[in-house]
């Protein structure tokens, strides 16, 4: 019933959320001091040990994992905005694994991209990269908090709550889900521990046919190391899907930014705080469409884009923007290879509930929140996973970077390697002048 909690003072408000209705966990932490004007990409706190070849290997997976994602919600909504939280609906899923058997569990591992790495190492490598996540920065706050919620009446098997409660910190909670209050008590807890960013991620009624739900959440805050003068915030046209054009704020800066430009496209790096989380701008170029780009979009490309990114003088103009996005990822998830999870007549959760045919996973909700203006980014993602059953340097000329079209964002941690959100912003809603 702990809750670990990841807490950084911070100026600016930077939200980022993730929630699953798997398992809660929370991670907090606070610093004071300033921050120093050099990128510090370790822990800026309490010393943190160095990453594992488990921890390195869990890492890879969550955006392995991640990308595939974002590829099949991309494919399925082309013409929309896609945002998601892979580290949120990744450690959901994890804490969900854990109460998994044989082909059940062989099927989730493999869609998770977790082969190779042993169930136990899974558990003990999100302890770790929630620790190493609590001690990021003075200026940027990152909580992340797991809940467990078991049904009335169900027995369950005692490890897989303990690993609930000594791996994934999660507060564990019996409910009566068929009671007029189960979904308002989820989301009640949704809702505290995403700064109301996500104030609801089931109904808020009974929430009949649910044996379980393990729900993650993720709160992120944080202030650009450089904040854009609002002085220089005008109106500038961006050009839609569609070929239509709309004026939106468009926020301007020049300075020296870890940047690179390829053919079919360019990237940069704003950072928060002492650098050590920053945002990744990939925009496509004019010649190039946004679903075939991404179509190539892999965790493979994303390191061979970042790794040769370079400091490099230049200009950023970039929208005040704000989206919300949420889908159902069931089909998603079946077509990357978990569709046995979900299938109540092969589902085997007998390390949850006792047998196989007990439990399987009804359904997983993401939602998203991401508004980013001239001091900084607020994010916020849920996830509920639903359990039912019976049971170098040289000469470099200045960029001019315009984002005035679709683009792909990420907000990395650089310590960790962790993509905390990413996606495509094809309609930017815009935040008042």
């Amino acid at each position: 019933m702990r809750q670990v909690s990841s807490h950084i003072g911070l100026g600016t408000v930077v939200g980022m959320i993730g929630v699953l209705a798997m398992g809660s966990l929370g991670c907090k932490i606070s610093a004071d001091e300033q921050p120093p004007p050099a990128v510090d990409k370790r822990p800026s706190t309490t010393p943190v040990a160095p990453p594992t070849a488990a921890d390195r290997a869990l890492e890879a997976a969550n955006n392995r994992f991640g990308f595939a994602l974002l590829v099949k919600l991309l494919a399925a909504q082309p013409k929309d905005s896609v945002f998601i939280s892979p580290s949120s609906i990744a450690m959901a899923l994890d804490m969900t694994l854990a109460g998994a058997a044989d082909g059940t569990q062989q099927a989730m591992m493999k869609a998770l991209a977790l082969q190779g790495i042993s169930p136990a190492d899974v558990n003990q490598a999100n302890l770790d990269l929630c620790t190493a996540l609590t001690n990021i920065d003075a200026e940027v706050k990152l909580s992340i908090a797991n809940s467990l919620w078991l049904g009335k009446g169900i027995d369950f098997v005692p490890d897989f709550t303990t690993i609930g409660d000594k791996f994934y910190g999660a507060k564990i909670a019996s409910l009566d889900f068929a009671g007029p209050d189960a979904g308002k008590t989820i989301n009640d807890w949704v809702n505290d521990n995403t700064g109301g960013k996500i104030p609801t991620i089931v109904p808020n009624g009974p929430l009949p046919g649910l044996v379980c739900a393990l729900v993650n959440a993720v709160y992120f805050v944080g202030r650009w190391t450089d904040v854009f003068d609002k002085a220089n915030t005008k109106p500038h046209p961006f050009n839609f899907l569609d070929g239509n054009k709309n004026d939106l704020p468009m926020m301007t800066q020049s300075g020296r930014y870890e940047y690179l430009k390829q053919p079919g496209f360019e990237v940069i790096r704003l950072p928060y705080g002492r650098k050590r989380v920053g945002m990744y701008i990939v925009l496509p170029a004019k010649s190039s469409n946004i679903g075939a780009f991404g179509k190539a979009l892999s965790d493979g490309a994303w390191k061979n884009w970042t790794e040769g990114m370079e400091e490099t003088p230049g200009k950023i103009t970039l929208p005040k923007f704000r989206a919300q996005y949420g889908a159902t990822l069931n089909d998603a998830l079946k077509a990357m290879g978990m569709s046995v999870a979900f299938d109540p007549k092969k589902a085997d959760f007998s390390n949850m509930c006792g047998k196989p045919g007990d439990a399987w996973i009804g359904q997983v909700l993401h939602k998203t929140f991401v508004e980013v203006d001239e001091e900084g980014t607020k994010a916020a993602a849920a996830t509920e996973v639903g359990m039912v059953g019976m049971a170098a340097p040289r000469p470099v000329t200045p960029f001019n970077m315009v984002v005035d079209r679709p683009f792909f964002c990420a907000i990395v941690d650089s310590y960790t390697g962790t993509i905390l959100f990413m996606g495509a912003i094809v309609s930017p809603g815009a935040i008042g002048g």
